[in-house]
């Protein structure tokens, strides 16, 4: 199965709360001023500011685990960060993951073995798909074809790799140099 580490809440929830606390959908008086005191105001906005840092470090936290790839028994050609951080920026970058099949290792295996019949499938049709700058593996054995397999496969990587970008757009700011993000990822390795 994938090696993919999956955050318990969503951005989303942070960005819920955040809302809430910083006054921006509060009602306002008929004169169109806001009501509350200013102690309130700044309550609010320091717990904002708590919840940004919370969703930081958790994002964190999160990435720190799905890079023990990078580990150096792990990164065969010792280009392993190079590719990381470059995939990092152009993702960051594009606004979306950077998808491209040469990215992409795909190999075939046999479906598991599940219980109630004797009809077991022979032939090779579960698609077993990485992407090589993340690590992150998906398998899929849902079809009984494994081109179709490898198909949804592709998808299913996308969303989870969409998943991790969302977790590097949290710890780094909209406009990041690559020299940053590889120093960001050798921080985020050495602790």
């Amino acid at each position: 199965m994938g090696e993919s580490q999956s955050c318990d809440s969503s951005p989303d929830k942070y960005e819920v709360y955040e809302k809430e606390f910083s006054g921006g959908d509060r009602p306002r008086s008929p004169k169109g001023k806001k009501r509350g005191r200013k102690s309130e105001i700044a309550l609010r906005q320091a717990e904002a500011s708590a919840g940004k840092l919370a969703r930081r470090l958790e994002a964190e936290n999160v990435i720190r685990g799905r890079l023990n790839f990078l580990k150096k028994e792990n990164d065969q050609d010792g280009r392993g960060i190079e590719r990381y951080a470059s995939w990092v920026g152009r993702s960051l970058k594009e606004g979306g993951p950077h998808f491209v099949d040469e990215d992409l290792s795909i190999d075939s295996t046999l479906p598991k073995v599940k219980a109630g019949g004797q009809h077991h499938q022979k032939n090779q049709t579960a698609a077993l798909v990485k992407h090589l700058p993340t690590g992150i593996v998906v398998r899929n054995e849902e079809e009984r074809s494994f081109q179709q397999n490898k198909e949804l496969g592709k998808a299913v990587l996308y969303q989870r790799l969409d998943e991790y970008l969302r977790l590097w757009k949290t710890v780094l700011p909209s406009e990041t140099d690559p020299s940053d993000i590889r120093k960001k990822i050798e921080e985020l390795l050495t602790e």
